[in-house]
């Protein structure tokens, strides 16, 4: 018989073999399918658990902790609202006689509670039991305060175009459509039909209209005006997005003209320009609300009718022109390869710093279309707000260093200056006063860059009655006066922080360029307080940590690869800093930027070292970048031992006494016992802090949300807060503290341990879409804000990681500006919410500090955060999926943890026997702050309680129990099932095979 391919595949049938085949292949590629997928999920598990097994709460104190929430809400609406314009006294409306209202703008039927919702934007609130109805915007704060509005006016914005609901949630890709401005044209009979107009008038002699600009992650401020409508989308090109449009411009000037008392409301976080709102005839009163969180709206009808004496103030300036402002001229440029970069030229001249700097030095001088000088370039300095009442300020007493003492004092570069002040109410209403004191101090041209006035202290009081006074005392500490001399600008041969010799002038304010009139020693004077230095002084160690400060990220004193300036002793970029000794002018400066930008990228002048090679130089070295010797001595893995932080998920004595004190002996057993695995698990693709069970420390749920726990994810949820900006303009440093408290309750209802927030980043640039997650433009007040609401948060046994440490303005740029910048702007914020606050945690940023990424910066990570600031906490990447977002540096560099990404991601291999010393121990090093982290927190906690300062306040102990993780066990028994199935099927199939084949010759001829 003739052996082919036609009498094999015959003989093949024949036998059966090609059915047993197919069966057996069949198996292998479901049990692979099978193995693949289970790792996948297991791979995933803290994505799933976030769905699939969230923890299990109390929902009668998760119920009480919300209510105490929205209660927070409504104050920080009462308090951080800024009344922005007051003519005649229009406000307070009287309840009586203006109980019904108008309201005007299509937005007031889309109130912005957040900057959106589901899966879209950081800064998004959502209903904390996704039932929408429970939100409140300006219409429901109305009603429920007992005010009628215009419900035809109400219906015909709904028949013009359908709102998007942004409390409801919006989804990914509907951000840019929703910032779309919607408007009817006055003049559209369709609409504003003279029958709807004249009832208006008739209903009622006041109209309120609502001005609102969504702006949020991923959605920054357009430079035009993109619009929607019932007749399809257009644009604006001729305005942009933070000026007022063409359609609200009409509205306006025919409310103006039409009722008694006109009223605007500016729904948003980023600054407008709002000169119209004085040019248009009419128009009497305007507050700044921003977003209100899901309730908060409640409070607006009480500042409105008088209830509440507003008493909110700017952490932001508000120019006419936006374009004054050299942050927002100078705009991110691309290399001659296309990526980009960013110049901060303005250096230290951030915000009102320029403004008051520009003035100081005669830039204002030309008269414009408002006024002449600087009144006619800012409209609404920093710190400004207007109030019902008016205040007298007495100083009573100035102590330098706990001494009273007369003006024209001694200062030593430690001091610490006390002001006493007595506030009155001189009024004839309940209000409150803020007290801010702004220092100037002494300048020499061509010599270190300062700013004509900082803020250094400020102090709000609580309820004043008519007549009655409070006393408050604000203290000023010298080193956030200091500057920070990167080039040795007055030639003492110093770099560092200085006090230079001279006079310093404490100024009592109302904002940043009004100094108040008080009364002292029986004098009414300007409030402007002198004390001197006498000779320069130089401020080498930090005086909290005591830790050295000094160069770091300038020219060759750099520890980073490329200096964030870029200057070496051999290159300097033709880049035109900004500095006081020859002030350019906004036009002369963007002329400058026209005819000023780097053309190469040092990245591809061969200065990228970010790759693999980089880093294994960085794990055989035997000194560090600092100077200091390495130890390439392998740790212990996996020792056998009994040493548990918890059992069960409670806290053992061993690990209370270890959050305690980070360099306690017992560490060292503690870290033997935690295995290579467990490390690079707990270490690598993080979204929620994995389980180490070998010392017992349990997964930990961490999630995002600046204004709301879990606004994200499945509810329930926590608070919807106000926006940052909202918090901060309350500049009532315990008012933070306690949201910081309530806050820190809404994570323990619903089972969330960390927080991807608060934001420390400053107010650059007014269009910058994230600007509501942060507080201000100001260094120290934002740094204040956020010490105040991370150490409330501490006091419920939770941490917050603080971002996005410490450059961010927009999203992929290299980032180029002086030390001094970097210093005495991004990372004084920081700093103070640390040192002063004691955050637990950080999150990186997506830029670079120069051309080095913030991942991999080790001036940034590690020279500032763990060696000047000795931070031991926890630091993550922000959410990253590519291997470009490099863990590889952040772990190196003093991270611990890597967002959906993990080591190996350069193709780096990791294990006992491969990795290096040095590896090795920073692993161990970054194991210990993750445990310290999570213990430390509780420390916080029972520190507290028993300290006694809980006694008195409403305090929810509730913490949620972590869910049956159950999918893990039905997947693995579906794994299981199945796999028996299959073997039975193919035992089965075998045996019959092997039957039939015994009954048949089994011979080929």
């Amino acid at each position: 018989m003739k052996i082919n391919k036609e009498t094999i595949t015959a003989f093949l049938k024949k036998k059966g073999l090609i059915s047993l085949i197919i069966k057996y292949t069949v198996c292998i590629v479901m049990a692979a399918i099978l193995i693949v997928g289970t790792n996948i999920a297991f791979f995933f598990e803290p994505e799933i658990n976030s769905y699939l097994a969230q923890p299990i709460v109390n929902k009668d104190e998760l119920n009480q902790a919300s209510a105490e929430g929205q209660k927070m809400s409504a104050r920080i609406m009462e308090e951080g609202t800024v009344l922005l314009r007051n003519e005649n006294s229009a406000l307070p409306l009287d309840v009586d006689k203006d109980s019904k209202v108008n309201v005007f703008g299509w937005h007031s039927i889309d109130w912005l509670y957040g900057t959106g919702g589901d899966d879209v934007s950081s800064g998004g609130v959502l209903p904390e039991d996704d039932d929408f109805e429970k939100n409140i915007d300006l219409y429901d704060a109305l009603d429920d305060y007992g005010i009628e509005y215009n419900s035809d006016l109400y219906s015909m914005y709904y028949r013009y175009f359908k709102p998007y609901n942004l409390g409801r949630g919006l989804k990914v890709g509907r951000m840019s459509e929703a910032q779309r401005l919607v408007e009817p044209d006055i003049k559209d009979k369709n609409y504003y039909s003279d029958t709807l107009l004249n009832n208006a008038k008739e209903f009622s002699d006041t109209a309120i209209m609502v001005i609102s600009r969504l702006c949020g992650e991923g959605a920054s401020c357009p430079q035009n005006q993109p619009k929607d409508g019932p007749k399809g989308t257009t644009t604006d090109s001729s305005r942009h997005f933070l000026e007022i449009s063409a359609e609200e411009e009409a509205l306006l000037t025919y409310l103006g003209e039409n009722f008694e008392n006109v009223i605007v409301l500016i729904n948003t976080c980023n600054q407008m320009e709002l000169g119209l709102l004085e040019t248009i005839p009419g128009i009497d009163a305007c507050m700044y609300v921003g977003y209100t969180g899901t309730r908060g709206a409640v409070g607006i009808p009480k500042l409105l009718y008088g209830e509440i004496s507003p008493s909110g103030r700017l952490t932001d300036t508000f120019a006419y022109d936006l374009y004054t402002n050299p942050s927002v001229i100078w705009k991110s440029s691309r290399f001659s390869d296309g990526s980009w970069h960013l110049d901060k030229v303005a250096g230290i001249y951030i915000g009102y710093k320029w403004y008051e700097t520009a003035d100081v030095m005669g830039l204002w001088s030309a008269a414009n279309g408002y006024e002449k000088g600087y009144e006619g370039v800012v409209q609404y300095p920093f710190g400004y707000g207007l109030s019902y009442t008016d205040f007298e300020w007495t100083v009573d007493d100035i102590k330098v260093d706990g001494v009273s003492t007369a003006v024209g004092g001694a200062l030593k570069e430690n001091s610490k200056i006390e002001f006493t002040v007595t506030v009155k109410n001189t009024g004839e209403v309940t209000g409150k006063e803020v007290v801010e004191i702004f220092g100037t101090a002494p300048y020499t041209k061509g010599g270190i860059e300062k700013s004509a006035v900082e803020l250094v202290g400020y102090g709000k009081t609580n309820d004043i009655e008519p007549g009655a006074s409070v006393t408050i005392t604000v203290t000023v500490d010298m080193y956030d006066i200091a500057s920070y001399d990167c080039y040795d600008k007055n030639n003492d041969g110093h770099k560092g922080y200085e006090l230079d010799k001279g006079d310093y002038i404490f100024k009592l304010s109302k904002n940043s360029h009004v100094v108040n009139t008080v009364n002292y020693k029986g004098k009414a004077e300007k409030g402007e307080f002198t004390f001197n230095l006498a000779e320069t002084k130089h401020i080498d160690k930090d005086p909290v940590t005591g830790q050295t400060v000094k160069n770091l990220f300038t020219g060759d004193d750099a520890i980073d690869i490329i200096p964030a300036d870029d200057t070496t002793s051999t290159f300097t970029p033709d880049i035109p800093w900004i500095t006081r000794a020859d002030l350019k002018t906004p036009s002369e400066i963007s002329e400058l930027y026209k005819n000023n930008k780097r053309q190469k990228n040092p990245k591809l002048e061969g200065y990228d070292k970010k790759s693999y090679a980089r880093w294994s130089e960085w794990d055989k070295q035997t000194v560090s970048n600092f100077g200091e010797p390495v130890n390439q001595t392998k740790p212990t893995w996996g020792a056998s031992g009994d040493k548990k932080l918890a059992v069960n998920g409670v806290i053992t004595e061993l690990g209370k006494k270890l959050g305690a004190d980070y360099d306690a002996p017992e560490w060292e057993e503690v870290l033997n016992q935690v295995t290579f695995d467990e490390a690079m698990n707990v270490m690598n693709r993080y979204y929620g802090s994995a389980q180490i069970a070998s010392v017992g420390k349990p997964w930990l749920s961490d999630l995002d949300g600046p204004t709301q726990v879990k606004g994200y994810s499945k509810a329930p949820r926590g608070t919807g807060y106000p926006s940052m900006v909202v918090i901060a303009q309350t500049w009532n440093q315990q008012l933070a503290y306690e949201f910081g408290q309530s806050f820190g309750t809404d994570m323990k209802s619903v089972g969330v341990m960390g927080l991807w927030g608060f934001a420390c980043d400053l107010h650059i640039n007014a269009f910058f879409g994230r600007n509501n997650e942060s507080p201000s433009e100001d260094p120290f007040l934002a740094g204040t804000v956020m010490a105040k609401a991370v150490s409330g948060v501490n006091t419920r046994g939770r941490y917050t990681f603080l971002k996005h440490f410490a450059i961010y303005q927009s999203y992929d740029d290299q980032t180029y500006l002086t030390e001094q910048a970097l210093r005495e702007t991004h990372l004084k914020a920081f700093r103070k919410a640390f040192v002063d606050g004691g955050a637990l945690g950080t999150m990186t940023s997506y830029q670079s500090v120069g051309a080095e990424n913030s991942n991999y910066s080790e001036a940034l990570t590690t020279g500032v955060l763990r060696r000047e600031w000795q931070f031991k906490g926890a630091i993550t990447t922000d959410a990253s999926s590519g291997a470009d977002y490099q863990f590889e540096g952040l772990v190196r560099c003093g991270g611990n943890f890597g967002m959906n990404v993990g080591l190996g991601v350069t193709g780096m291999k990791y294990s006992v026997a491969d990795t290096t010393g040095r590896m090795q121990n920073r692993m161990r090093e970054a194991v210990h702050q993750i445990l310290y982290t999570w213990l430390r927190a509780d420390y916080n906690e029972r520190t507290y309680m028993e300290s006694g300062a809980s006694d008195g306040e409403k305090y929810f102990s509730s913490t949620s129990i972590n869910s049956w993780v159950w999918w893990k066990p039905f997947l693995i028994s579906l794994d299981v099932v199945l796999g028996c199935v299959m073997l039975y099927w193919l035992i089965s199939a075998t045996m019959g095979f092997i039957e039939k084949n015994k009954k048949e010759e089994n011979v080929i001829c």
